[in-house]
Parts: C-alpha cells; structure tokens; sequence
C-alpha cells in the first residue's frame, strides 16, 4: 500500500502525516463530486451575483 508522508506544524510543533493513497483519493473524488454538484445547482438556479446591486 502506497502511502503520502507530509510534516505539518501546529502551534509551532511538527505533527507527522501519513495518509494513504486509496484514503486520499476517496477524499478527493467525494470533493470533486461535491463541487460538481453545488456548481450544477447554482447554475440551475438561474442566481446571478453579478446582477445584484448595492443599495
């Protein structure tokens, strides 16, 4: 099993990743589903920020 190793900090102190690849990709299909969808909503809706005004 392939796996992703990463150091990140918090609150000045390093914490060790490690995330497998199967896990990581899960994650990023349901992301990528996720946005897809919200972005089909919004254009179903027919809202248009940039038709809206400052009153």
């Amino acid at each position: 099993m392939d796996t992703a190793k990463g150091v990140l900090l918090k609150g000045g102190l390093p914490v060790t990743l490690e995330v497998t690849e199967d896990i990581l990709q899960q994650f990023m299909d349901a992301i990528t589903f996720l946005e897809e969808s919200l972005s089909r909503g919004w254009v179903s809706s027919g809202v248009s920020f940039g038709a809206l005004s400052a009153e």
